[in-house]
Parts: C-alpha cells; sequence; structure tokens
C-alpha cells in the first residue's frame, strides 16, 4: 500500500483514509494495460453484436422468405384441387361423350350391316333380273309379232 498525503495531512489536520479514497489512488483506468484489456473487450463485444445483428436481419430475411413461401404454397394448393375439380369434370364429360360416341358407332356399325345385308339382296335381285331380260326381251318380241 502507498502511502498517501492528503491536502488536510499537509494542513495538519489529521484524517483518516477510507476505502473509497484508496480506490480513487489505485484507479484500474490509469493502468494501460487494462485499458487495453478494456478495449479488447469492447472491440470483441462490438464485433459479437454486429454479428448477432447481421444473423438476426438474415433470419429474419429467411423467415420473411419462408413466410411468403407458406402464403404461395397455400395459393397454389388452393389452385391445385380447383385444378382437380375441373379435371375430374372434364374426366366425367369426356367417359360420358367416350360413351356416347361408342355408342353412336354401334349404332351406325348396326345400320351398316342393315345397308350392306340389303345391297346384297338388290344386287342379287339385279342379277336375276339381267338372266330374265333375254327371256324377257323374247316374249316381249313373241307378243309383238303375236299382235301385228
Amino acid at each position: 500500500m502507498v502511502p498517501h498525503v492528503s491536502a488536510e495531512a499537509r494542513t495538519g489536520t489529521d484524517r483518516k483514509m477510507t476505502l473509497e479514497d484508496i480506490q480513487l489512488i489505485n484507479d484500474p483506468l490509469l493502468n494501460p494495460k487494462m485499458i487495453a484489456t478494456i478495449m479488447e473487450m469492447h472491440r470483441r463485444l462490438s464485433t459479437y453484436a454486429e454479428d448477432l445483428i447481421n444473423r438476426s436481419r438474415r433470419k429474419s430475411e429467411m423467415l420473411k422468405g419462408y413466410g411468403d413461401a407458406v402464403l404461395r404454397v397455400e395459393a397454389l394448393e388452393k389452385e391445385l384441387a380447383k385444378e382437380k375439380l375441373y379435371t375430374s369434370r372434364l374426366m366425367m364429360k369426356h367417359d360420358s361423350m367416350t360413351a356416347t360416341f361408342q355408342n353412336r358407332i354401334q349404332d351406325l356399325e348396326d345400320v351398316k350391316e342393315h345397308l350392306v345385308a340389303r345391297n346384297k339382296s338388290l344386287n342379287q335381285k339385279i342379277e336375276e333380273c339381267k338372266k330374265l331380260e333375254p327371256q324377257l326381251q323374247e316374249s316381249i318380241t313373241d307378243w309383238k309379232n303375236a299382235f301385228y
């Protein structure tokens, strides 16, 4: 401990030194090593605070992006549900139209078969008529000769 001579002691009055007075004499801020340590601690705290702020900002941006993505996903899910409903309606309509088309094809096939059969019978009648034509021509000629 360093003996301290106060102004009162110089004047001749006796005064006891208190702990606060002693601490003022041994002020750590007067120690250059302590000041360097405090400045280094301040620099590190500043760097840490800046890093913390930057991470917090990046995290906020990430959360904002995540929130935007969640909102977009919800909108897309609603749109997808609408598209599914629309597609299912189109599929039902397609199935209905396909069934109608198949029924119409079957009806036309039946009509075609009927027409083909009728055509064959008519062709047979034509062939029979062609075979009878010479005979009928002879009959006509005979009748003309008989009446004239």
